[in-house]
């Protein structure tokens, strides 16, 4: 915006004589200008004047431009300069005409967003026509706080990419990219949707739509009136309850095949909503695994349907309590929430109900089926066999086929991929009889299917997800259609929706949709493609169904793009690029009936995006810009005020009261770009056993006492709230009193590293070398890079440089739990201590944290120093900070006993781009080891040495490769007793090389130093033996 300024201002430079000109002397001078300004915002095309049109009689003169000089992002400030010069250009002989700039058809100040405008220019028809103000469809009752400034009483429709689809041509399951930079499209931008968009905006009050499944869940469990999985139960209580008809659910298939829709195969229950009666629906799951599994429910929506249909889940961490509007978005599945379940039938911690205690004379509530987990996709192709006579080739979409390709330079393949720019399975001019092979699934997680197929999954009707041109088969096409397509169905009847929708669909009020897609293509040397937003102001005379203009979407693009560069730009993404604001037909901005974007966040091809693009700090600050934006469009188009929600807390830490009370305390995190994002008030949520997490107890304070029984491992996490809504949870701390009256360990999390995975460049070689530290999981990865040439790229469809493999696309990839201390805990246990923990920022600012504890455990995991994406200057998660050193010695001076363990404590210190000497004084001085090298094991296997200390005999395993259950430490640290320590010695050494793992001091206080994270161990068991050893050395 700077650099926009600064180039009108260039024009006070030129003569304010000019008299007014003939339009092709004047082109030329405003051409000169524009190129100017073009050079200023290179990449966004070219900024030339196609037509001056002086009209001598109204004294006008319109000056049309190109479209390209739409895309930049316009306020009043900047169109006010822009005028102001403009006419000092071309008045100075006739100072009474009036100048009108057009980009495109757009003259410049109808491109200013509403919020913008002063008041009296604000454009009236951008707002909607009508306010929904009635029941939301989903109310969390068990929710121990009130959004008032969020997004509560908001609906919103939102997808990720792509994802696998059925291709005619080669019979087979397709991703709709290509895999490359450890990834694909299809999966990437699910990576920014589900684990942090997502719960961001529900989180804000929102009630949230998706058109693909959101459970990353393999296993799925039906419970339904007319049939069940496994040994799951359903059952009812009531005297008024009766058949609803024939419209129901029906799981009687385990594959669909054709258009066959699951909720016209099965029946629904129904019953008058009286609460004098004690009417209940139950269903209750046969869990197939220990897990957490999404909970959604269905039921249909009749004339006389009940707007608080009262739900209550029975989960292993309690129970939790939704009302359920059910006048709207009946027939198909509508989630409650996610909840930890155990393996087997257990009607007391696993099951759901529906009770007959809403409030309303004359409504009836109706039951239909209830599903745990996202399961494996099951909807069957192809679907069709059938002959065809001679035609011309199946039309794609409608679209601006002169404008697919991004209009930047230094583009060195020019195939930048756009959602309606496809390969076509369509009908060749010869006679074809099309038959199909076999009927298959596709034989993935659901999750990973395209839109198309859970639409059908999720009842959604034929003509919803199957639109076909000229009968030709093409899944790509209607996965694309149907979400625009699914849009106004749920919106259908709603106050949202015009005249002609208002007949049918789910009267659920969308107040917008957006797509998030990454594009393709690649820029030369280290230039960062960037963001692209794109919106459709074409169709239907520029209005939506109701009347609203189309240009609110214009609106809402600009606020979306203007966030995610700003607070990028803010947080260390200085290189961001902001590409244009495009006013384009595309399916998924235009077919929809209500305010809509379509964001390209990055290129995935471009390996400079990509070095932010897989980091999940980048990806967490991307969803946030995203939801902030939604928050304050909304808020605007609703003449509400708004709060943003807190950023999660942080330097946790917990210590005992007494023998039956701990203490949890924390810290407010300030968050430097929100001045409203302070938190009033805290929730503390606490689990037991390692199963599920409760609702959660609220606070106004940073500290809070809790009661512990002996004998169990407490956990805790917590969460921040204000007006606007709930932060995301902080990490996990735990804590155990043991029975006995047993000595007391400390735990430290020092393992607070997500990053992207490590990269090298060079000008003909560059790529990522190991799989980083995913945010809790990864659910985009899809296996290791294979080509690392620069020079080599051919095109979609070719090995290409940043080729990746495909064998781990099927699962989600173990990462960073913030949740070891319960696996450290878990060993003390069985070892006969009890412990408390904290977070090493709790440490670092409080020494006396660890004042009188036996024992002090350090979590180092894959902690190191590693960049933030391509910004090396930007480092962060140094294993051996100077506060925490300093703390550390102190307690060992004091007599303590100090148990660190992970992959990089020497390789961080020596080896890692410099050397840390104040970091290597205090591992020989204090922990008494030094670095032999890194990479040290493969196998991860692990021999004791038993002397000095027989203590240390055994084997060992350590997780090296990944999966979805602990995340791999695919790189060990060899490390040696320090030079002049004598009485430090290895104690376990990597078999394959004996070279030396592990090391023990005995001195006037006692370390055990491990090159390996204690918590990769691969069993609990093995976890438990090596703990009791290193106990035993501590204590002998």
């Amino acid at each position: 915006m700077k650099r926009l300024i600064l180039f009108f201002c260039c024009i006070l430079y030129i003569t304010n004589a000019m008299a007014l000109r003939q339009p092709r002397e004047m082109k030329t001078q405003v051409d000169s200008l524009l190129a100017s300004y073009e050079r200023a915002y290179a990449g966004l095309g070219k900024f030339r004047v196609k037509e001056i049109s002086i009209n001598a009689a109204e004294k006008h003169v319109n000056i049309y431009c190109s479209e390209a000089l739409s895309y930049i992002p316009y306020r009043p400030a900047v169109v006010s300069k822009l005028y102001a010069q403009l006419d000092s250009l071309t008045h100075a002989g006739q100072p009474d005409y009036k100048v009108q700039v057009f980009a495109g058809s757009k003259e410049l100040s109808t491109l200013i967003p509403n919020m913008f405008r002063p008041d009296k220019y604000v454009d009236k028809i951008r707002f909607p026509k009508k306010e929904f103000q009635g029941t939301p469809l989903m109310t969390l009752l068990s929710k121990p706080y009130t959004i008032t400034q969020g997004l509560e009483n908001r609906h919103l429709a939102l997808w990720q990419s792509h994802g696998l689809y059925y291709r005619l041509r080669t019979d087979r399951w397709l991703w709709q990219r290509d895999r490359v930079f450890q990834t694909v499209e299809d999966k990437y931008t699910m990576s920014y949707v589900l684990p942090y968009l997502l719960p961001m905006l529900e989180n804000a009050g929102a009630n949230v739509f998706l058109p693909r499944e959101r459970d990353t869940q393999t296993n799925e469990v039906i419970v339904d009136n007319d049939g069940s999985a496994g040994a799951s139960i359903y059952r009812e209580r009531g005297t008024t309850i009766e058949n609803g008809g024939n419209s129901g659910f029906g799981f009687t298939k385990k594959q669909l095949e054709n258009t066959e829709n699951p909720f016209a195969l099965g029946t629904y229950r129904k019953s008058g909503s009286r609460s004098t009666e004690n009417v209940a629906f139950e269903w209750i799951p046969d869990i197939p695994e220990d897990g957490w599994y999404y909970v959604s429910i269905a039921y249909k929506t009749l004339a006389n349907s009940s707007k608080n249909a009262h739900y209550t889940v029975y989960h292993t961490g309690g129970q939790t309590e939704f009302s359920i509007n059910q006048q709207m978005g009946g027939g198909t599945w509508i989630y409650l929430g996610n909840f930890y379940f155990k393996k087997g039938i257990h009607s007391e911690s696993g099951r759901v109900t529906l009770t007959g205690t809403s409030k309303g004379r004359g409504t009836v509530i109706t039951a239909d089926a209830v599903r745990f987990g996202g399961g494996m996709g099951n909807i069957a192709r192809p679907d069709f066999s059938y002959e065809k006579m001679p035609s011309k080739p199946a039309a794609p979409a409608k679209i601006d086929t002169t404008q697919q390709r991004i209009q930047e330079p230094n583009i060195t393949n020019n195939n930048i991929i756009t959602d309606e720019k496809m390969p076509q399975d369509s009908l060749s001019t010869d006679t074809v009889r099309y038959t199909a092979k076999h009927v298959s699934v596709s034989g993935r997680p659901r999750y990973l299917e395209g839109a198309r197929y859970w639409l059908q999954w999720a009842g959604m009707p034929t003509n919803i997800y199957h639109k076909r041109k000229d009968e030709a088969p093409n899944d790509y096409n209607e996965d694309i259609w149907a979400r625009p397509y699914w849009v106004n169905y749920l919106n259908g009847g709603s106050v949202y929706s015009g005249k002609d929708s208002a007949s049918t669909g789910l009267k659920v009020p969308i107040d917008l949709s957006m797509a998030i897609h990454s594009d393709a293509g690649r820029v030369k040397g280290d230039s960062i493609v960037g963001t692209l937003a794109i919106y459709t102001t074409s169709l239907n005379n520029g209005q939506f169904s109701t009347g609203q203009t189309r240009m609110t979407s214009r609106d809402l693009a600009d606020m979306i793009q203007t966030q995610i560069v700003d607070d990028l730009h803010q947080t260390g993404v200085k290189n961001w690029t902001r590409r244009g604001l495009w006013d384009r037909s595309y399916a998924e901005s235009r077919e929809t009936d209500v305010p809509s974007v379509l964001m390209e966040l990055l290129s995935h091809e471009n390996f400079a995006d990509m070095k932010y693009g897989l980091d999940p700090r980048f990806k967490f600050t991307v969803s946030r810009s995203i939801y902030k934006a939604i928050l304050k469009y909304l808020a605007y188009q609703h003449h509400r005020p708004f709060v943003v929600q807190p950023l999660p807390v942080s330097h946790l830490a917990s210590e005992f009261v007494d023998d039956t009370h701990i203490n949890l305390s924390w810290k407010a995190e300030n968050d430097s770009l929100e001045p409203t994002a302070i938190p009033n008030r805290f929730i503390v949520y606490t689990r037991v056993e390692g199963e599920g997490f409760d609702n959660g107890q609220i606070t106004e304070g940073i500290s809070m006492t809790l009661a512990v029984e002996k004998g169990k491992i407490y956990s805790f996490r917590v969460t921040a709230v204000n007006d606007g809504g709930e932060s995301m949870p902080s990490e996990t701390l735990s804590v155990c009193r043991n029975w006995k009256s047993t000595p007391v360990a400390m735990i430290v999390n020092g393992f607070d590293r997500i990053s992207a995975p490590t990269w090298f460049d060079t000008p003909s070689y560059g790529g990522f070398t190991d799989n980083g530290v995913p945010d809790k999981a990864d659910i985009s990865y899809t296996g290791k890079q294979n080509n690392f040439n620069r020079l080599n790229f051919k095109g979609q469809e070719s090995a290409t440089f940043g080729t990746s493999d495909a064998n781990f696309e099927n699962i989600s990839v173990a990462g960073n739990s913030f949740d070891f201390p319960y696996i450290h805990g878990q060993a003390l246990k069985a070892a006969g201590y009890s412990f408390v923990s904290c977070s090493r920022a709790a440490v670092e600012e409080n020494g006396e944290l660890l004042n009188n504890y036996k024992m002090v455990d350090l979590i180092l995991g894959k902690e190191k120093q590693v960049p933030f994406g391509g910004n090396v200057n930007h480092v962060a998660f140094r294993t051996f900070t100077d506060k925490l050193n300093a703390v550390l010695r102190r307690y060992c001076i004091a007599g303590g006993n100090l148990f660190v363990s992970g992959s990089f404590v020497g390789s961080d210190l020596w080896n890692n781009g410099q050397i840390d000497s104040t970091g290597i004084n205090f591992a020989t001085s204090v922990l008494k080891y030094k670095w032999h090298n890194e990479k040290a094991s493969v196998a991860g296997q692990l021999q004791g040495v038993t002397l000095p200390y027989a203590t240390f005999g055994g084997q060992w395993n350590f997780c090296t490769q990944i999966n979805n259950k602990q995340y791999a430490a695919e790189s060990a640290d060899g490390i040696d007793p320090a030079d002049n320590a004598p009485n430090a010695h290895t104690i376990a050494l990597y078999p394959e090389s004996n070279i030396s793992a592990a090391v023990a001091y005995k001195g006037s206080y006692r370390t055990v130093v491990c090159g390996f994270p204690f918590e990769s161990l691969s069993t609990e068991e093995q976890r438990k033996d090596w703990m009791q050893k290193v106990i035993r050395f501590f204590e002998k």
